[in-house]
């Protein structure tokens, strides 16, 4: 099997819609200094699990198991557009 048709790791996945998707509009979907602000807020206290998670487990968590009902902010350059 050709790695070049391997599925995306969750990181190769975050990191086309953040920082790599962003990089076509111009300095979004980073921290950066310089950048754009947009970023989403979400609580996955909801989200159940049986033990502590570490941060790259939790945001699997969140991408394959969280919906509209956990987002809590959004913010479009730096303006917080919901909750409104």
């Amino acid at each position: 099997v050709d790695e070049r048709d391997a599925p995306l790791t969750l990181a190769e996945a975050f990191y086309l819609a953040t920082v790599g998707g962003g990089s076509f509009f111009g300095k979004v979907g980073g921290f950066a200094e310089g950048y754009e602000l947009d970023a989403v807020e979400i609580d996955d206290a909801g989200i159940e699990t049986v033990e502590p998670l570490a941060i790259e487990d939790r945001l699997a968590r969140v991408a394959y198991l969280s919906d509209d009902r956990n987002i809590k902010q959004k913010f479009v350059r730096g303006k917080a557009i919901l909750p409104q």
